[in-house]
């Protein structure tokens, strides 16, 4: 029985965010960030790229109001007022 050596590698940025991740396959995933360190859009690269999701919106908290998917879908997040706890 052979073994196979499968190799999945992980790349971070300089402030220790994954920001690329090369499955065996190498079908690289790529990941992008707002300024403020919370993810904004993640790609798929099987040769041309292709968006999983292609946008995200938070509110002043930090908390995600939006989140955009490449295959044309979306989700809306809302939080209570005074609890800032998900509602929906």
């Amino acid at each position: 029985m052979e073994t196979e050596l499968l190799r999945q590698l992980y790349f971070y940025d300089a402030v220790n965010r994954l920001n690329r991740q090369r499955p065996p396959n190498d079908n690289e995933i790529i990941y992008n960030f707002h300024e403020e360190g919370t993810i904004d859009r993640v790609f798929h690269n099987t040769g041309t790229t292709v968006g999983i999701i292609t946008g995200t919106e938070y509110n002043a908290r930090g908390q995600r109001e939006r989140i955009n998917y490449g295959n044309g879908t979306q989700s809306a997040y809302t939080y209570d007022e005074k609890t800032f706890r998900l509602v929906r």
